[in-house]
């Protein structure tokens, strides 16, 4: 007998992600405009949540040499960027 675990479910808000793409790359000292990178992949269930901005350079830079080594190279913590934006914009829509 197999257990059968409920799909996830994924997060979505197209306000949240045009909120990130507002925000210039997080990489300190890149001055591009930010794309919205899932720290999840929405193919692993990510929520939109999970987004922080990078910009395209970066982006892929993520993808090719892993977050974990990412991180350390730019000395940025993602999830704690991910958790500062969402944060931020949950306040500005309570606080107009």
């Amino acid at each position: 007998m197999s257990l059968a675990l409920p799909k996830p479910i994924r997060e979505t808000d197209p306000d949240y992600l045009d909120s990130v793409r507002r925000h210039r790359c997080l990489v300190p000292g890149c001055r591009r405009r930010g794309e919205a990178h899932h720290l999840v992949s929405r193919g692993a269930g990510g929520s939109d949540y999970t987004a922080v901005p990078l910009c395209r350079e970066h982006h892929w830079a993520v993808h090719n040499a892993g977050p974990e080594h990412f991180e350390r190279v730019v000395d940025v913590n993602l999830w704690r960027v991910a958790a500062e934006l969402l944060a931020d914009y949950f306040t500005r829509r309570e606080n107009p």
